[in-house]
């Protein structure tokens, strides 16, 4: 009878510890999954901030123009 007990407990252990392994190689695909997400987004963001840096330094430019075409201004408004 013990040997009968230890088998049916054995083979529930292996089903549990299969069990187990599927459980941990799905998690594994997901995290993989995740992973791969992850980087995209990471990607994406170093775009919009290298756009974003383009974009400020575009606006800064700008402003300088936009300094020195006033103060032309006023220097030929002074003039006249």
């Amino acid at each position: 009878m013990q040997y009968g007990n230890a088998k049916s407990w054995l083979e529930r252990k292996k089903a549990d510890h299969e069990q187990h392994l599927g459980r941990l190689q799905r998690e594994k695909e997901t995290n993989k999954e995740t992973e791969a997400s992850i980087l995209s987004e990471e990607r994406s963001l170093i775009k919009i901030r290298e756009s974003l840096q383009a974009e400020e330094a575009n606006v800064q430019a700008s402003e300088g123009q936009v300094a020195i075409l006033e103060n032309q201004l006023s220097a030929f408004a002074t003039d006249l």
